[in-house]
């Protein structure tokens, strides 16, 4: 395979924001090149999310598990980078081999959410694959979607060789084992895929385009067994989420009637907590994490949820580790939690309130009631919270509710809130869209500029400053309901939409309602009727041939529940009643309510890579690290940087200084930000130590766990001073910085000189080997003219004075090294006579 040339995309990445968003490079990267069989994991939104989603890493982690088989990311580019890639007739490639799309095996695409359509495509055309399958050649990749926005696969029926249904870890492994043995058996490719497309056809949890059979969502059997030790790419960028996720218990008791995730991912199944604890521990040791989520639809149903968190704040919260608990439904939230969640960092409380009424929370089959919310407000206030956010849904079928009153009872229920309590208010408002495989699949969904108007008027009728309101539009809302419960007729839709321009669907500001809203009024059939009440006895539903466990007469019966807001059961070990799915090999997973049991021990510390003959030092002492920044590394940005060598440090168990009580972080100091763009050989860290230290070779293992392009080539461990007075920062003890210059020719070189003479901070000099250098001195005002040169704009371009800088030495006084420098000042401060006051 020929992979994109990286000196090429170098130049490139210049031109576009975040250019280390293509790059890949970062720590826990899998590279397998002598693998036989390639494949893609696609999460068709920008790197930012696309790094923040939990499901691709754990697929990313047992495929690259099997022998032979390599699977590469792919996220989709922003709109310069794609604009840029069309104009350098360049193809869209993987982050771990560069390799491009057309000459991967498989791709698969994770769709979480039914607003990626578009960038599906935008990811296909840029790979050089067609988009529809129709005119692909026949040794082109197989293309697979998974996950909870495919269980209505219709829309992409001309994109799509198949969609795996249900928990894709129960069926991957062994497909891409199947397919991988085909294709190894096969020198002809095109025969190869032929073979490959039977064995998806015959599969009874992938659905194929064409196919009458019916298909039936997998249930992962083993999420319960093993402490998962999962290894994939961590990112030092800044994404939407930086924690680590350790997924405390899969689906849900509780049973709403509206939620799409309850019903793909049921029956409930908790870990132990001897499989928590461990799966965390591995994400702190190995993985770097110091932020961790405990996963699920809702945490607070997790049996001794409280004794859990209590026992990992004890374990892990003197190493400035803290928790944190997504989904806290209102009916399982108590006391424990609350206390459990008052140590280390804290966050604000959510609650999924939907609708405020009594009547209505039957309807969704909920029990939230306003005054358990402010009884659970007044204990957390009394703990130091000070916010809450409340989530709820405009358009939800409540029979007899009219959407005024809807708006109006919501006002109410936030005005009651702040009456009683001093928090300040949160409150995110959605248009509710039904969905496939749930009770309300039959229910019509409120037309979005109804919907828009309402949740506008709920906006700017809110004159209480305590409350922010934020909202999704209701076109968003309107589009997703439009791909959730289309057939293939949709998939035009998509297409048209996509060939106009159409991309990030699921954001405001990129959403370009205009195309879209002229691609549905030019539609030859009524789009809008896909959004209209349905009568469940007499409704074919596109997706009838997929059934995702869930029996349809009791489906069925739940929607007729609704009607009176009667409400259901929740799920339970021994079943009251069934919905049809558990059996032999799928079945509730509960654990004990008293976790003492099985409260796992503390295991002994793991082996230390470095030198266990060291010297063991005192507390409080200094680490300087000398480090160079080349090639693809020169492309993060400092505060990357920072959290870079932060999670490396934490990965080689360096017992870092932790200041801050709530948020507490590592005490670092670096000499220079460097303008994105540029190498350096000469940088310099310090980092306060906070305990013991095996001082012995350590650069080798900091290396291992830094991302590629970032190497340490020496470190010193410095004693803190004895009278308790601060070493200088880093920048104030550096007085000049010396540049090896790489001219495009010898008139850019007299260009560049004929720049910096009048310069007072700069200079023109020759090094030992006469090669011309350029030495930036300290002005005095602390600034430093590498962004003043004539010619620069905004940070730096190597081509505004055609000519490449390149760091070579950072010095202090007297043209010495920093790192000497930092040492031969403690030695110093040592020597003097201490001052006493009379």
């Amino acid at each position: 395979m020929s992979s994109i040339d990286k000196t090429q995309l170098m130049q490139l990445l210049h031109r576009v924001k975040n250019p280390g968003y293509y790059t890949g490079g970062e720590f826990g990267q899998r590279e397998k090149p002598d693998a036989s069989f390639t494949t893609a994991i696609i999460f068709p939104d920008v790197y930012e999310i696309g790094m923040s989603n939990y499901s691709w890493k754990i697929l990313y982690s047992i495929i690259n598990d099997l022998p032979g088989i390599s699977c590469q990311r792919v996220f989709a580019p922003a709109e310069d980078f794609e604009t840029l890639l069309r104009e350098e007739g360049l193809p869209l490639f993987t982050l771990e081999g560069y390799l491009p799309l057309a000459e991967l095996d498989v791709l698969g695409f994770t769709l979480g959410y039914e607003l990626s359509a578009t960038n599906m495509l935008t990811i296909l055309d840029l790979g050089g694959i067609p988009v529809h399958r129709h005119d692909r050649r026949p040794d082109a990749p197989l293309v697979i979607i998974g996950g909870p926005g495919t269980t209505n696969p219709l829309p992409y029926y001309h994109v799509i060789d198949g969609a795996v249904i249900g928990e894709a870890e129960e069926v991957v492994p062994d497909l891409y084992r199947e397919l991988a043995r085909i294709q190894d058996s096969h020198t002809n490719l095109a025969t190869a895929r032929e073979k490959q497309r039977q064995v998806l056809l015959d599969h009874p949890n992938i659905w194929v385009p064409g196919s009458t059979k019916s298909v039936r969502r997998a249930v992962w059997t083993g999420f319960t067994q093993d402490a998962l030790r999962l290894r994939y790419p961590v990112t030092p960028h800044k994404i939407i989420q930086e924690h680590g996720v350790v997924e405390i218990m899969r689906g849900c008791p509780q049973g709403c009637r509206f939620c799409h995730a309850g019903d793909y991912y049921r029956p409930y199944r908790q870990k132990s907590i001897a499989q928590i604890t461990e799966e965390v521990r591995d994400l702190v040791d190995t993985m770097g994490y110091r932020r961790i989520t405990l996963s699920s639809l809702s945490s607070g149903d997790y049996s001794g949820i409280g004794d859990l968190i209590s026992s990992l704040n004890q374990e892990f919260g003197p190493r400035g580790v803290s928790f944190q608990l997504p989904s806290l439904k209102v009916e399982s939230f108590t006391l424990p939690i609350i206390e459990a969640l008052s140590h280390g960092k804290r966050g604000g409380l959510t609650f999924a309130v939907e609708t405020p009424t009594d009547f209505g929370q039957g309807v969704l089959n909920k029990t939230v009631t306003v005054q358990r919310i402010i009884a659970i407000l007044h204990e957390a206030e009394r703990r130091g919270w000070k916010s809450a956010k409340f989530y709820f849904m405009v358009g939800l079928p409540v029979p007899g509710a009219g959407v005024e009153d809807e708006a109006e009872e919501i006002r109410m229920f936030l005005q009651r809130i702040r009456q009683q309590t001093r928090m300040k208010i949160n409150v995110n408002i959605g248009t509710f869209v039904p969905k496939p495989h749930t009770p309300f699949q039959w229910a019509g969904m409120l037309p979005w500029e109804r919907a828009q108007e309402i949740l506008h008027t709920i906006k700017t009728n809110n004159t209480d400053r305590g409350i922010k309101i934020t909202y999704q539009g209701g076109f968003l809302s309107y589009l997703e309901g439009i791909i959730s419960l289309g057939d293939q007729r949709v998939g035009d839709l998509i297409y048209a939409a996509w060939q106009k321009g159409a991309r990030f669907d699921s954001w405001e500001d990129r959403c370009r309602r205009d195309i879209w809203e002229q691609v549905i009024r030019q539609a030859s059939w009524p789009v809008d009727e896909l959004l209209e009440p349905k009568q469940p006895e007499d409704t074919i539903l596109p997706w009838d041939s997929i059934s995702l466990g869930v029996s349809p007469r009791y489906i069925a019966k739940e929607w007729q529940k609704s009607r009176t807001g009667e409400h259901s059961l929740r799920c339970e070990p021994v079943c009251r009643d069934h919905c049809g799915l558990c059996g032999k090999s799928v079945q509730v997973v509960d654990q004990p309510e008293n976790p003492d049991s099985t409260a796992p021990t503390i295991t002994t510390p793991r082996e230390d890579p470095r030198d266990s003959e060291a010297e063991i030092l005192p507390l409080r002492h200094t680490l300087i690290l000398r480090f160079q920044k080349l090639g693809m590394g020169t492309l993060l940005s400092h505060l990357s940087l920072i959290r870079a060598f932060e999670q490396a440090l934490i990965r080689c168990d360096v017992p870092l200084w932790m200041a801050g009580h709530y948020n507490p972080k590592p005490k670092m100091d670096f000499n220079q930000a460097l303008p994105l763009g540029m190498e350096s050989r000469h940088e310099v860290m310090a980092v306060q130590l906070a305990g013991s230290l095996q001082a012995g070779s350590m650069i080798d293992p900091i290396n291992a766990a830094l991302p590629k392009g970032i190497r340490v080539t020496d470190l010193k461990i410095l004693p803190t001073l004895t009278r308790g007075k601060k070493i200088p920062s880093l920048s104030s003890l550096t007085q000049s910085v010396v540049y090896r210059v790489y001219p495009k020719s010898m008139e850019h070189w007299a260009r560049l000189e004929s720049a910096v003479a009048n310069l007072e901070a700069w200079s023109v000099e020759t090094d030992l080997n006469g090669d011309p250098v350029l030495r930036e001195t300290r002005t005095t005002l602390g600034s430093w003219g590498i962004r003043k040169l004539p010619g620069q704009e905004a940070g730096y371009n190597p081509k505004s004075l055609g000519a490449i800088l390149e760091k070579i030495s950072t010095q202090g006084p007297q043209g010495k090294d920093l790192e000497n420098t930092i040492e031969e000042w403690i030695a110093w401060e040592e020597q003097q006579p201490t001052k006493i006051n009379v």
